[in-house]
């Protein structure tokens, strides 16, 4: 499906959600591969790498890099091996969260698209107030 022509707020919920470009602040979903290690996460593994070392991987392809396993564990234990941005949505065992870049630029207002910080799945809109019908 070709998303190019539609409204940036509108093609990053058609691409996966992985990421907002609605304004200036560039949003992604990241996730955290030093969590997924620490939580023992079912989808990360391990496989030989060309270069005859142990490269760990998801298994439902969150993110795409396949990280040096013995690198992965010492920066884990370091405080943490840092984010990678998320290929697709992640799962609800994830550990991700919302990196934003350029937050200098943010809006006066706030965030231009808020239903990107919502959970995949949600409602596509949100009650504010209810007002009373009066007869």
């Amino acid at each position: 499906m070709d998303v190019s022509g539609l409204p940036s707020h509108r093609r990053s919920g058609l691409e996966g959600r992985t990421e907002c470009r609605s304004c200036a602040v560039y949003c992604d979903r990241v996730v955290h591969p030093s969590r997924c290690l620490e939580q023992g996460c079912p989808d990360l593994f391990a496989e030989v790498g060309i270069n005859g070392r142990l490269h760990a991987a998801c298994r439902q392809g969150i993110f795409a890099a396949s990280i040096d396993l013995e690198q992965l564990e010492t920066a884990t234990a370091d405080g943490g091996f840092g984010a990678l941005k998320c290929r697709k949505e992640p799962l609800e065992h994830c550990p991700s969260s919302i990196d934003k870049a350029y937050l200098h630029r943010a809006e006066v207002l706030g965030c231009v698209n808020p239903e990107f910080f919502e959970p995949a799945g949600g409602d596509s809109f949100r009650v504010i107030a209810r007002i009373p019908i009066q007869e």
